[in-house]
């Protein structure tokens, strides 16, 4: 699979809005900036993963793992999110 092959298939759904109306999505948007940016750090969280995050380390292989990194890493960081309006 290619390394956008993997990110659609197993990271979109929790961290991409995927419909314009969504109301969000359920983990961090992934960009650049991600983890402070530090590539080993993002390939820890996706072998090992979190308290929130399955690790997948036992699914993907460490070249994949390296392939999700490096598409996760052209994305740049979201926009601060707008102020709210006053009433």
């Amino acid at each position: 699979l290619f390394r956008s092959d993997l990110f659609a298939q197993h990271c979109v759904v929790c961290h991409m809005r995927t419909v314009i109306n969504s109301p969000g999505h359920w983990a961090p948007p992934l960009s650049n900036a991600s983890l402070g940016g530090n590539a080993n750090v993002l390939k820890e969280v996706i072998g090992n993963g979190t308290p929130n995050m399955p690790g997948f380390k036992h699914m993907f292989s460490g070249e994949q793992i390296d392939a999700i990194v490096s598409y996760v890493r052209i994305f740049p960081p979201p926009p601060p999110p707008a102020p709210a309006q006053p009433r």
